[in-house]
């Protein structure tokens, strides 16, 4: 009978033996890091995602009537609110698009237009914005104007567009229509800044 050939057991040393565990425990760790990472990145991407949806809004401006404020082609983020004051510029859904224009009528306050076309807020002329014949003709209203219960006066800031629109709705808009204010610009890179 042939004997079998035995093969030789290498006992490892108590240094060998520790280097190994500490190189499963460094291993162990580098996993839990790791794992931990993800779930810190999965948890700050859902509240940010949440924080998007729930407080702001991201637009893209695309006309110019907002003009010096803001240019065609900004990105700009709306602070979810429908606490606004005047001289805000505020984002609202008017026929299925979403406009910006400058509040410059809170409920309450009268509006009219004085001999030279300025507008004027509860006797005080708002120097910046004044109103062609041509933005008054196509304009619905009649001043003097009073801003109804729940409902704000918007003003497009560019010249030669709309005051308001030739509808009465654009330029006296409800609460419910708002999505809210415009917080901040975030593009181009080179103009973020706060808007209010």
């Amino acid at each position: 009978m042939k004997e079998k050939k035995r093969k030789a057991v290498i006992i490892p040393s108590m240094e060998q033996v520790e280097q190994e565990r500490s190189r499963l425990e460094f291993r162990a760790e580098g996993k839990k890091s790791v794992r931990n990472m993800f779930l810190a990145l999965l948890v700050i991407a859902a509240v940010s995602v949440a924080c998007a949806v729930l407080c702001f809004r991201v637009i893209w401006v695309s006309g110019a009537s907002k003009d010096p404020a803001l240019a065609k082609g900004d990105i700009v983020l709306l602070e979810r609110t429908k606490e606004l004051k005047t001289r805000d510029l505020c984002g609202f859904y008017f026929q299925n698009n979403l406009l910006l224009k400058r509040i410059v009528g809170e409920p309450g306050d009268l509006l009219e237009v004085d001999e030279n076309g300025k507008l004027c807020v509860n006797g005080q002329a708002v120097e910046e914005m004044t109103l062609t014949e041509r933005m008054l003709e196509e304009c619905e209203l009649q001043f003097p104007f009073l801003v109804p219960e729940n409902r704000y006066f918007v003003f497009g800031e560019y010249e030669g567009v709309d005051f308001g629109g030739p509808s009465v709705v654009i330029g006296s808009i409800g609460t419910d229509q708002i999505v809210g204010r415009a917080a901040l610009r975030i593009w181009p890179l080179g103009k973020v800044s706060f808007l209010n």
